[in-house]
């Protein structure tokens, strides 16, 4: 592409953006996102688990494409810590019970 998508200072030739969801296995979504072209793949922040599983979606992307994270069904809780001017914050996916 002679005209590419400038974002914050990176360019990307493609301008297809997908998601990484509604593939039936890790490695068909890998496929599909290699045939594409694409350079940048959506995800919602509650699939980017980086603790408790051998293997996260930050893994399976390999750093091929740039990560553009999707916060649309994740709501956000602060929990007081024990410093009052510290503050946790949990995502927990809408509709789920709380922790």
């Amino acid at each position: 592409m002679s005209d590419p998508l400038t974002i914050a200072g990176r360019e990307f030739r493609s301008r297809l953006f997908l998601g990484t969801a509604g593939y039936p296995n890790q490695q068909v979504m890998l496929d599909a996102l290699v045939a594409s072209g694409t350079e940048m793949v959506t995800a919602a922040i509650r699939r980017i688990n980086l603790a408790g599983e051998d293997e996260t979606l930050v893994d399976v992307l390999g750093g091929r494409f740039h990560l553009l994270p999707n916060t649309a069904a994740v709501r956000l809780r602060v929990t007081p810590c024990s410093s009052p001017s510290s503050r946790v914050m949990h995502s927990t996916p809408i509709g789920s019970k709380s922790r």
